[in-house]
């Protein structure tokens, strides 16, 4: 109607780069990682051993993830809005038309 609006937008987005979610190649050294970045790039390069602790980090050059393939994400939103409407305006000869716009009556 002329006061409800909704709408909804998708957008997907493909990159050029494979390094979005940080997964490309293959995976890095752990100690030369731990050296180099500290202990949280080396708990965020490998989760594997959230779930099942005994699981040991990757030995390096481990594939990791395809070059080849890009990486790309999407996003969904959705709005709806609703337009309060106002009494028409008393006194003086003006008003609203149908549109809700102010009248000019000269």
């Amino acid at each position: 109607s002329d006061n409800i609006n909704l709408r909804i937008e998708v957008a997907l987005r493909k990159l050029f780069t494979d390094y979005l979610d940080d997964v490309s190649t293959s995976f890095p050294g752990e100690d030369e990682l731990r050296l180099n970045n500290g202990q949280q790039a080396v708990d965020f390069s490998f989760r594997g051993d959230e779930i099942n602790h005994s699981t040991p980090f990757p030995a390096a050059t481990t594939v990791r993830g395809n070059p080849k393939s890009k990486d790309f994400y999407y996003t969904v939103g959705l709005s709806l809005s609703y337009r309060l409407q106002s009494h028409p305006y008393r006194g003086g000869g003006g008003g609203r038309n149908k549109t809700g716009c102010p009248v000019n009556v000269y």
